[in-house]
């Protein structure tokens, strides 16, 4: 299916020999080491109990941080009684182009399982699939063509919300916010989580691919 809404089954597809001696053969690997991603992320709490507790913890705080300047969600009444969903602090290793170990990396989720029925139309994303990219680096590999790559930095986070999602942020999470901006304090409620309505698309809503 060439729209992207379905992936390719089987097997990853041979590397085309064109390819095999390019230096295009380095994004094809990039993208075959994302279908492992999740399997690399562990739960901060499983990353603090290891030896590298302080990288993890400078991650997490880099994390916040850009939560609190995207302005991703803003607190809610601790009273609050609507529906709330959960989030998850996911941390992996990031490693540099040669496969050496460049650092810790925290991404803030929401736990968008817990939204409800979202219709597919407002979930899908518009997401290029891996044959057509291929063969438009095959193309490129063949007429010695050059190729740019753009990255867009939190592209999730530059969208906004077109739902009213509430989200609770768990006490160990918490109160590294209220650390980073002790603003938050007064909306602790009663176990030490706070509720925080999502202003950007954060990872892990059902519809955040479609709306970025």
């Amino acid at each position: 299916v060439e729209d992207g809404s379905a992936e390719p089954e089987g097997d990853v597809p041979p590397i085309d020999p064109v390819l095999e001696n390019s230096s295009l053969i380095v994004a094809y690997a990039d993208i075959m080491h994302e279908n492992d991603l999740f399997e690399a992320m562990l739960s901060i709490k499983e990353a603090l109990k290891g030896d590298n507790s302080k990288e993890v913890i400078q991650a997490l705080i880099k994390e916040l941080q850009s939560m609190i300047s995207y302005d991703v969600w803003e607190p809610v009444d601790p009273n609050y009684r609507g529906k709330v969903i959960p989030s998850m602090m996911l941390v992996k290793e990031k490693f540099r182009a040669d496969g050496s170990f460049d650092k810790w990396k925290c991404r803030f989720t929401a736990g968008g399982h817990r939204q409800g029925d979202v219709h597919w139309t407002k979930s899908r994303p518009g997401t290029l699939i891996l044959t057509s990219m291929m063969s438009l680096l095959t193309i490129a590999a063949k007429e010695k063509a050059s190729v740019t790559v753009a990255d867009v930095p939190v592209a999730y986070l530059n969208s906004n919300v077109k739902t009213d999602v509430v989200m609770n942020i768990d006490k160990l999470i918490a109160s590294y916010l209220c650390n980073i901006d002790p603003s938050y304090n007064q909306f602790k409620r009663e176990d030490g989580s706070i509720l925080v309505r999502l202003k950007k698309s954060l990872y892990g809503l059902k519809e955040s691919g479609k709306n970025r």
